[in-house]
């Protein structure tokens, strides 16, 4: 099993937090799993007991962990680190050849392991820069792979002020990749770039949107997320889930509708 307990973490503070089981698909009398095995199922269990309100206040990321706290932290943190550390070569003075930022923006987690673990976005659950980046990079995913879809006027303005409100927010923007993926500016400055955003948004009417424009413009909120020096406000952070909330709504339905057709 595997035991997470942390002392004075800037996150996630002190004590356990949660026990994850592991669990073969072929069951082995005493297995200790010391032999390699290509698969291994981990299980989360609650190793705590709910009687009183005292009870349900423990469960938070830095208390008692939930299923999704625990899946979260199994797959952003403790597997892409293992990974990183058994598998980039070191250098001539023994350190790793890469960053592990570096290797962050290239690792893909679904290529190490398999769920039906549906990331549903909960605007309410979205505090903080990092939950707003999480949610926004499922659904650039998504909508790289999706179907056009309808939206009115609103609805698409609402996706580029978003944007805007995020680049406002932000210092030592890259101009040529928000341009280039944008696609209907040159802008050679940030004033210009938000001037022509501004006037893009101006011209446009309900209208049939491709999922590349989806997905592009969502890049580029990805990457002055986790790229540029962005600082946000909790009240500006959720003003921009509630710009992209049809977004959202037609990402979590798609997303539940695949889930629960797929067995």
């Amino acid at each position: 099993m595997i035991k997470v307990y942390t002392k004075n973490h800037q996150r996630y503070e002190n004590g356990y937090h949660t026990i994850l089981h592991l669990e073969r698909e072929d069951y082995r009398l005493f297995d200790n799993y010391r032999t390699p095995d290509n698969e291994v199922w981990i299980v989360w269990k609650p190793h705590f007991t709910i009687h009183s309100n005292n009870d349900i206040d423990n469960i938070s990321e830095n208390k008692n962990w939930t299923p999704r706290v625990a899946f979260k932290w199994l797959t952003k943190e403790l597997i892409p680190k293992v990974i990183y550390e058994n598998t980039v070569p070191s250098n001539f003075l023994g350190k790793p050849r890469i960053t592990y930022s570096e290797f962050l923006k290239n690792f893909d987690i679904n290529h190490y392991i398999y769920t039906d673990f549906a990331y549903i976005i909960n605007i309410q659950d979205i505090l903080n820069k990092s939950d707003l980046l999480e949610s926004i990079e499922h659904m650039q995913s998504f909508f790289s792979v999706y179907e056009d879809i309808f939206l009115k006027k609103e609805d698409i303005n609402n996706i580029y002020i978003a944007l805007l409100k995020i680049l406002k927010n932000c210092e030592n923007v890259n101009l040529g990749y928000i341009t280039g993926n944008l696609g209907f500016t040159r802008a050679n400055s940030y004033d210009k770039l938000i001037e022509d955003i501004k006037k893009y948004v101006n011209e446009i009417k309900d209208s049939v949107v491709g999922s590349f424009t989806v997905d592009t413009t969502l890049r580029c909120i990805v990457v002055s997320l986790r790229d540029f020096k962005c600082s946000l406000s909790t009240n500006q952070i959720q003003d921009i889930c509630y710009l992209l909330e049809p977004l959202i709504e037609v990402y979590n339905r798609e997303t539940l509708l695949k889930k629960n057709t797929s067995y």
